[in-house]
């Protein structure tokens, strides 16, 4: 009975961390979001810092401060609760993975392997994806479209109707492909952080803040490059309308922008993920182990 009020406090205080994590870092690169949507879909082209800066004034002159902060609500709701549901998801898959290896193995103090935890973290993810794919593509079609369009949507509630009514519910999912695609960059970066942190804790009692910092920082940079054109080719499968394949995105990058435009905004990206990735990852084992001794773990 201890041991199951134990593994629940452990599944409740990962799910706190998690959304609270999750929600401060949205908050605090809502205004990068906009202009590298428009990035993504061909709207905007940004060629500087000083650049980016001019396009912010344009966009605060012509459609209000409050642009900058559109789309900000299912951003922070999608990324709590995504936050929120992968961890807990995560290590109960890990922990069914690792029976199995030990079962397969018959090794009942076997450590689970980069290829298992590997696994573990790609199901936890194609899970929290499908789930939360509706929310993140209703963030895309609000921060990339200028309010002052015909046509434009009111709000979250008022883009969602719209969708369902005139293309369909199978719209909430465009990208998905492209999400879980993208999704193996990060299942790869939680795999090398885990496993190294498992390592050091076992071979030296604990890992430090600043080791951890600089595990994060590592494997952050090691896989974001790789898998960015994914990340671009999901933001315009969201914003397309038309629900074209793929395919049919890759051919039309291709033909505008050549090999590049698979990296176009990838300096916004860089601005905008790196920072709040190592500060979300950083902030939630905190806050999960400030929780569990809270909680008397």
């Amino acid at each position: 009975m201890a041991a199951g009020n134990g593994q629940a406090a452990h599944a409740v205080s990962q799910a706190v961390a998690g959304i609270a994590s999750g929600a401060l870092s949205s908050i605090l690169v809502a205004p990068l979001n906009i202009i590298q949507g428009r990035v993504h879909v061909g709207e905007e082209t940004v060629r500087s810092p000083l650049d980016f800066l001019r396009k912010t004034a344009l966009i605060v002159q012509n459609e209000g401060f409050i642009k900058l902060y559109e789309g900000c609500g299912p951003q922070v709701v999608g990324s709590a609760l995504a936050w929120g549901l992968f961890h807990p998801i995560k290590n109960y898959s890990r922990a069914a993975v690792l029976r199995l290896e030990r079962t397969a193995y018959n090794d009942p103090s076997r450590h689970l392997s980069g290829f298992g935890r590997f696994m573990a973290t790609m199901l936890a993810s194609g899970v929290t994806n499908t789930i939360m794919n509706p929310v993140f593509l209703i963030k895309t079609r609000l921060n990339i479209q200028r309010r002052e369009e015909e046509g434009a949507y009111a709000g979250p509630v008022d883009c969602f109707r719209r969708i369902v009514r005139e293309e369909g519910p199978l719209a909430l999912f465009n990208g998905l492909g492209m999400f879980q695609l993208g999704s193996v960059g990060p299942a790869l970066r939680f795999t090398l952080y885990d496993g190294m942190i498992e390592r050091m804790a076992r071979e030296q009692g604990g890992v430090s803040s600043s080791q951890r910092l600089a595990l994060n920082t590592g494997t952050k940079l090691a896989t974001m490059g790789a898998f960015y054109p994914a990340l671009m080719l999901r933001t315009r499968m969201r914003h397309d309308k038309a629900g074209r394949s793929a395919g049919q995105h890759v051919m039309q990058v291709w033909q505008e922008f050549g090999a590049a435009g698979f990296y176009r905004g990838f300096g916004i990206h860089f601005s905008r993920a790196f920072p709040t990735g190592i500060v979300n990852l950083h902030l939630y084992g905190r806050l999960e182990a400030m929780l569990r001794r809270g909680m008397g773990r």
